[in-house]
């Protein structure tokens, strides 16, 4: 039996990108149903095994953190995807495949040149121990070719499954209590979500709402907005925290405009959950973004207050007049499908088993 250990140990992170897709993976994954095939998903200690299983050969196994530098106790593999390149747990035997998923390079664009340099050597190692790369969009890829050296080994893109969230149960959430038009961002509170440039512009638009919604994960970013939002005595933005996923789809479906103008993405997930209900998209010039956008939303090329204000009041209103290209954007967004994310990963794992057991994915 072939055996393909998956690192799912970020699947816990449900309120973060790279949480919701290890979710994705696992389930894809785990409902692959075939005989000679056995997944072993690395979950972190606490994490709930799913109650209703596929009839598949899956398994759960929790780590511990001690495990990360005594590889030995981790299970065997013939494949081994480190599912995010910041990977913790690796264990290397004489038949061992390591496939590794890179996300971004953001380091590059977010630390000084020193560090990035160091960050940089890191991923090099890791690259020379590994035996195949995926990158999410053909930004990363790109990034990838041109900072450091694959020495012709394998780089695939495979781009992030989107859940499709059409039909899914929505909620009002309580913070939304004037029958107001807002404009909705999502992210977590970092710099490199590049958040106060939109309360800046808020200034034009005394007659919307503007709702920024995610973790305060960098307390400092956090407390800069809301000095920020109190110096210009704004009333109508708010930096609500997180909210559940019930509350995303509904902010979804009612927002004017979804507004996007972070820095640093290797993929971008929310701008396309947006585009799944035709709501017109703002986003950013920068990295994956006008790529994974696929034409359908507007690209700030810079951010300037009067720029930003002015792009937004002149193509709203013609984004949301425009019925055909609402409909091609949807149907554009729900292609991002979990079959063919796992579809070309278990295709991968297979071109790098090659013969082991004489299995076939």
């Amino acid at each position: 039996m072939l055996k393909i250990v998956v690192d799912a140990t970020l699947i816990n992170r449900e309120t973060t990108g790279i949480g919701n897709v290890t979710k994705s993976l696992v389930s894809g994954l785990q409902a692959h149903n075939h005989p000679s095939v056995e997944f072993n998903f690395l979950v972190p200690k606490g994490y709930k095994t799913p109650t209703t299983l596929p009839a598949s050969n899956a398994i759960f196994t929790p780590v511990k953190k001690w495990q990360r530098y005594v590889s030995a106790s981790l299970p065997v593999a013939d494949v081994w995807h480190s599912s995010y390149q910041h990977f913790r747990y690796f264990r290397k035997t004489a038949n061992t495949k390591q496939v590794i998923t890179i996300h971004d390079l953001n380091f590059l664009y977010e630390k000084r040149p020193t560090k990035a340099q160091k960050h940089l050597r890191k991923m090099q190692r890791r690259i020379d121990r590994a035996d195949a790369l995926v990158a999410i969009s053909e930004f990363v890829a790109n990034d990838i070719r041109n900072h450091l050296d694959i020495k012709n080994k394998p780089l695939e893109v495979i781009y992030n499954a989107v859940e499709n969230l059409q039909g899914r149960d929505a909620q009002k959430p309580a913070f939304h209590k004037e029958e107001k038009p807002f404009f909705f961002a999502l992210g977590a509170m970092r710099r490199k979500k590049n958040f106060h440039v939109l309360v800046d512009m808020m200034q034009k638009f005394p007659e919307y709402q503007l709702y920024i919604c995610g973790n305060k994960d960098h307390l400092d970013y956090a407390h800069e907005l809301e000095a920020r939002i109190k110096q210009l005595n704004l009333t109508n933005v708010a930096l609500v925290g997180p909210i559940t996923a019930a509350e995303k789809i509904w902010l979804y479906q009612h927002a004017e405009a979804f507004l996007f103008p972070s820095l640093f993405e290797g993929f971008g997930l929310p701008i396309l959950e947006a585009m799944q209900f035709g709501t017109p998209v703002f986003t950013s010039n920068m990295t994956s973004l006008p790529e994974v956008s696929g034409g359908y939303a507007f690209i700030w090329d810079n951010f300037e207050t009067d720029y930003l204000s002015k792009t937004l009041h002149e193509h709203l209103p013609l984004m949301q007049q425009d019925q055909q290209k609402r409909e091609d954007m949807k149907n554009y967004a729900t292609s991002f499908t979990l079959e063919r994310n796992i579809h070309a990963y278990v295709n991968l794992y297979q071109h790098l088993a090659g013969n082991i057991n004489s299995a076939t994915v």
